[in-house]
This record gives structure tokens, C-alpha cells and sequence, in this order.
């Protein structure tokens, strides 16, 4: 068994050895925003990274509305920038305050408002198509907040309750969940710093979470000095999938026959050959699927590439100098 863990901004993505920390993971509930005007600014790199390696992922927003009007907004902004393999969007409500103690946020909101406005946020995310919607709820406003009330509009229930908080599960919540955050002094391999940590405390199993997701290991190499660099590729069958992360199991999209790229990286991803191309796009290099031009006869030669913006175009240059330390690459518009 693994742990659910939570993050956000303040366990930056560059800090964690993900190929360590994957491993020993269920569950990665990771902060998309706090409040519209605030985007988490790891929630891009944390996803990239759960995706890479294969860890099920959640989302979840912290609320800063003050009218119902601004909820739904919120919400929609949520929902816009949550990354499509997310499984779930969690709103987070808990008190807040500023250093002199004054509430802010949600929480200088008369009740009935608050209420009313964490309503207008699920129903706005359902209006999204949010697959589910979980609260993760402060254990001292569960009632105090009359969050009892409206529990039914929920597809599940988090609360921390930490006790003596040194890492290990001790004083449960007062009121029922599906989720139980029980430390924020939690350790996990590949992290050095301290984390909250989960566990299920319901009757909701680890696969109604992850919807049968599992971490699948994903070993990726890239090859250096590569033969396929600077290649054109060429689509050659009616639908081809291309992936956002170098993972064969986590599709993206579809290009179609006739579609051209040119090639930028090569990677054996578990062994199996896949390319990265100018738009930024992973794809099969199996010639069953894609033709990839002869390589040309003599260096120096001369590559156009059309219908490309000028930052693919420097992104071109710049992966042709990455894996050729010793040539002489350059770029030019028409």
C-alpha cells in the first residue's frame, strides 16, 4: 500500500525525485489554484510529472469567492485549468485569516452566503463535466459551518484531524469520510521535506478513486547523437495517436494521414523507440505507422520547414544543438 499525498507550490516539482516518489505512491491530490487571480504555479509541473510516471492525480482548488456569481466563475476558471486526466476536483474549505486574525476569504462570509456559494461552485464544476467533486473539510467547521447540511451535493468527503501529528495516523475525525488527512509531517521517499499525508477511511476503495488507474513504472532514455533528429515525419495511416508525456498508455490525441512534423528528440520509452516532435507532441516511430525521411547525404544541409510559428522554429534550433554539441546549427525565417 502507498500513500495519498497532497501538494501545491510549496513542495516544488524540481525538489522531488519523482522516479523515487512515484514508486511510492496511490494517490497525488495536487492544488490547481488559490482563488482565480492566484493559478498554483507547480500544478503545470506536478501533473507532468504524475503522467510521466504513472501516478492517479486529483485536483483541487481553495476558494476566494465573495458572491455566488464569483463561485461560479471561480469554478469555471478551476475547471479550465484542470489537466483533462485529472480524476476528480476537490474544493477546499477551511477558515482563513490574516496575520492580525481577521477572517478573510470565505470565511468573513455570513453562512448562508458561504453556503450558497460553495453550492454555486460544485454546481458549476458538474456544468463542466467534472467527473467527481470531493470537499475536503477543516474537522472544526464540518458544523460550525452548517457544512453537515449540504454534505449530499459531494461525491466524497476529506477531513484532517491530526492529533498528536508526528507522521502516523492517531485522533480520527468527529464526522464520517471518505478520506483522512492525518499528518502534515508525513515523510515519503524521493521528498526531503515534510508532507500531508492521507488514508481511505470509508467505505470507498483506493480503485473508486483512481478508476482502476495504477502506477505503471515508465523507464525513458533519451538517445543522444541521434540518427532521427532533424527528420521529417510523415503520418501514413488514417488516425495515429500522439501523447503530451513520453508514456504509451496515456493518449492525447489523434493526428491524422499526411500530417507532417519534424522530429526533435528520440527516446526509448521501456524499451520501445518514440519520438518527440517540433509541436511538442510524443509519436510512435514504427515505420507500420510513419515515414521518416532517408537521412541526407552530406552535412551541412539545408532543412524549411512551413506552417511552423518562430518559437517551434527556435525550438527546432535549439534541440538540433542539445544533441549535436559539435555542429554548427542555425536558423533562419522566410
Amino acid at each position: 500500500m502507498g500513500y495519498i499525498v497532497d501538494i501545491s507550490k510549496y513542495e516544488p516539482s524540481n525538489q522531488i525525485e519523482w522516479p523515487t516518489f512515484s514508486k511510492n505512491l496511490d494517490l497525488l491530490i495536487v492544488r490547481v489554484q488559490y482563488g482565480s487571480n492566484a493559478p498554483d504555479t507547480e500544478y503545470v509541473s506536478h501533473v507532468a510529472n504524475a503522467k510521466q510516471f504513472g501516478v492517479p492525480f486529483m485536483s483541487y482548488a481553495f476558494p476566494e469567492f465573495v458572491s455566488v456569481n464569483d463561485a461560479r466563475v471561480e469554478a469555471r476558471d478551476a475547471a479550465t485549468r484542470e489537466d483533462k486526466e485529472s480524476l476528480a476536483m476537490i474544493i477546499d474549505i477551511e477558515p482563513e485569516s490574516d496575520k492580525q486574525g481577521n477572517p478573510v476569504g470565505i470565511t468573513k462570509l455570513a453562512q448562508s452566503d458561504r453556503l450558497e456559494g460553495i453550492k454555486a461552485f460544485v454546481d458549476e464544476l458538474r456544468n463542466q463535466h467534472e467527473k467527481k467533486v470531493g470537499a475536503y473539510i477543516s474537522n472544526q467547521i464540518y458544523q460550525a459551518w452548517g457544512l453537515d447540511t449540504i454534505i449530499n451535493i459531494f461525491d466524497f468527503v476529506w477531513i484532517p484531524r491530526y492529533g498528536v501529528n508526528n507522521g502516523a495516523p492517531s485522533t480520527k475525525p468527529d464526522f464520517p469520510c471518505d478520506l483522512w488527512q492525518y499528518t502534515s509531517e508525513g515523510h515519503v521517499p524521493g521528498y526531503a521535506g515534510p508532507l500531508d499525508l492521507s488514508t481511505l477511511n470509508g467505505d470507498k476503495s483506493l480503485e473508486w478513486f483512481t478508476g482502476g488507474v495504477k502506477n505503471v513504472e515508465v523507464k525513458v532514455e533519451v538517445v543522444k547523437n541521434s540518427d532521427y533528429v532533424g527528420k521529417n515525419l510523415t503520418v501514413k495511416v488514417d488516425h495515429l495517436w500522439f501523447y503530451d508525456t513520453p508514456r504509451w498508455d496515456i493518449k492525447s490525441g489523434e493526428s491524422q494521414k499526411g500530417d507532417k512534423f519534424i522530429i526533435t528528440e528520440e527516446l526509448l520509452v521501456n524499451g520501445v523507440r518514440m519520438v518527440k516532435c517540433h509541436d511538442g507532441k510524443y509519436r510512435t516511430a514504427d515505420p507500420k505507422y510513419v515515414d521518416v525521411s532517408p537521412k541526407p547525404l552530406d552535412w551541412p544541409y539545408r532543412v524549411i520547414v512551413e506552417g511552423i510559428t518562430n518559437k517551434q522554429a527556435i525550438e527546432i534550433v535549439q534541440s538540433l544543438q542539445s544533441q549535436y554539441k559539435n555542429a554548427s546549427v542555425h536558423g533562419e525565417s522566410l
